[in-house]
């Protein structure tokens, strides 16, 4: 039986959230992104959020925001990984299982904690048109049942039945459950 750990992100891997931290650390580098006004906008609905922020990057250069995203996770967001949670996904990859990361924060910056941690990931894709960010997610924010979706075609590219396959699952929210519940061992963070 094949082994796979999967993690969530934020306030998983992570004492916090990255994306809007994320986002005003592209403002501080000097993009004009207006998030009280997108916040103002929308009401209640997170997607609705979620869309309005990810709208105040269409016309970014894509190659620009993936170097701030490496800026931000070394300068920043490195430094908010448990240790704890950390040393459970090193003892994963240590006992042969294979590791994802999955979460609804942007894959600009989650590639580089995957890429840090030497760990697959899933995560909502921004959109772009060549080089320039269109400002849409590119396909759905990867929470909830999504989340579930996308491991279960993870894993049927990879050759697998759900079957197969032993799933511990590492979450700390609502946005969480059903991976939890989907998975063979859920550990609440």
């Amino acid at each position: 039986m094949v082994h796979i750990a999967v993690f969530d992100l934020d306030k998983t891997l992570t004492d916090r959230d990255c994306f809007i931290r994320f986002l005003l650390f592209v403002r501080r580098r000097g993009h004009r992104l207006d998030l009280g006004g997108a916040v103002r906008r929308i009401g209640l609905s997170r997607v609705s959020l979620k869309r309005s922020l990810c709208a105040l990057l269409k016309g970014s250069d894509k190659e620009t925001i993936d170097a701030l995203a490496r800026d931000f996770f070394e300068e920043r967001a490195k430094g908010w990984l448990r240790p704890r949670i950390v040393e459970s996904l090193n003892e994963h990859k240590a006992h042969g299982d294979r590791v994802v990361i999955v979460s609804a924060s942007l894959q600009t910056y989650v590639n580089c904690f995957a890429s840090y941690l030497e760990t697959e990931f899933l995560a909502t894709e921004l959109e772009s048109d060549g080089s320039v960010l269109t400002g849409r997610m590119c396909g759905e924010n990867v929470r909830g049942q999504e989340k579930v979706s996308k491991l279960s075609t993870f894993l049927s590219n990879a050759g697998y039945e759900r079957s197969e396959v032993f799933v511990t699952a590492y979450g700390d929210s609502a946005g969480d459950r059903e991976m939890l519940a989907w998975a063979d061992r859920a550990v609440r963070v």
